[in-house]
């Protein structure tokens, strides 16, 4: 099945600024999350450790289960001074 996953945030993870993921039956957000980390150098797992999930314009479940056509956004911290 197909979630739409966007991401919003630090510049190194733009590639997934908007893609379609196709992921099981079953898949929970911190699947869909460990999956994503998978390939991502320790830094960057750190920052999306801290993310805020939203599923459908509404905080995410990491247990919830996503459904056909769910849309993820990532929303990474930003900081500065």
């Amino acid at each position: 099945m197909k979630v739409t996953v966007k991401y919003i945030g630090f510049q190194p993870l733009q590639e997934l600024r908007k893609t379609a993921m196709e992921i099981p039956e079953g898949f929970t957000l911190q699947d869909l999350m460990e999956k994503i980390k998978e390939s991502r150098p320790p830094y960057e797992k750190k920052l999306l450790d801290r993310a805020t999930l939203l599923v459908n314009r509404e905080k995410g479940d990491l247990e919830g289960t996503l459904k056909e056509g769910d849309y993820v956004l990532i929303l990474v911290p930003l900081g500065g001074g």
